[in-house]
């Protein structure tokens, strides 16, 4: 059933949250959400709407399910995809100097009506970033269909903290349902911290050049659902990590799980 609780979503500058961020500390507020923060363990977590950096969300409740009816946002200094997603699981603590099998022991299982999905992609995300040599990396995971499946491809070297890189998926893996290893070709110089995100998106703005945007209605994106207890947040894609940085609003509230993807 569709219900009237429909997230929205915008952007602000890095210069326009400076300002409501002194103007809330000037009248005794506090800022929410705050930052988030790394998942804390290999074996990882399945995110929700209470998540500490998550869009703040409520559920449609008396069993009715919440749709994604309108997303607005603008890209400030160059052109750039801004999207916003499910953050399904994510994990931390893989280090960039060890060059053996960092297995995920015991993951949990995704959750929600659309798991197991045919679209839920895989990228890795930097907490601490890693170190500029490059090498390879090595993913073992479950497919969509429950198959087990690797996939082998060159990891970012000198990556930003909050960047993200996507796991291109093996011939005939449409999603992925967990994972169970990563392992390094060689050493990238940097232990750093990098973890591993299964995300499911639900609609991007695509700003073809710098200070663009659009207001994309249900139509355009295809009256998304949205899961119950989703931990709703924003990444870019661009060409580089821009200066200016995108923020996510569920209703007046602010998301702080942001990151791009060079």
């Amino acid at each position: 059933m569709k219900s009237n609780n429909f997230p929205s979503a915008e952007t602000e500058t890095s210069e326009q949250e400076k300002n409501r961020v002194v103007a809330a500390a000037s009248r005794g507020l506090t800022v929410e959400p705050g930052a988030g923060a790394a998942a804390g363990s290999t074996a990882g977590v399945v995110p929700t709407s209470a998540t500490t950096g998550a869009i703040a969300f409520s559920d449609a409740g008396g069993g009715n399910t919440s749709y994604l009816a309108r997303l607005q946002a603008m890209g400030t200094t160059q052109p750039l995809a801004i999207v916003l997603a499910d953050r399904l699981y994510h994990s931390s603590g893989f280090s960039g100097t060890n060059t053996g099998v960092q297995s995920v022991t015991s993951p949990p299982p995704l959750t929600g009506p659309t798991i197991p999905a045919p679209n839920n992609e895989l990228w890795i995300e930097w907490y601490t970033a890693t170190g500029s040599s490059q090498v390879n990396l090595t993913v073992s995971y479950t497919d969509q269909a429950g198959n087990p499946q690797t996939t082998t491809f060159a990891f970012q070297a000198s990556p930003v903290i909050g960047q993200m890189q996507p796991v291109p998926l093996t011939a005939g893996s449409t999603g992925v349902r967990s994972i169970t290893s990563v392992q390094l070709s060689g050493s990238t110089g940097t232990a750093g911290n990098f973890g591993l995100m299964i995300l499911r998106r639900l609609g991007e703005v695509v700003c073809m050049v710098a200070a663009s945007g659009d207001n994309l209605d249900a139509f355009a994106l295809g009256l998304p659902a949205v899961n119950t207890s989703a931990c709703l947040f924003l990444f870019c894609l661009a060409a580089q990590p821009p200066r200016a940085t995108s923020r996510v609003a569920s209703r007046s509230r602010k998301g702080r799980y942001q990151s791009c993807a060079s």
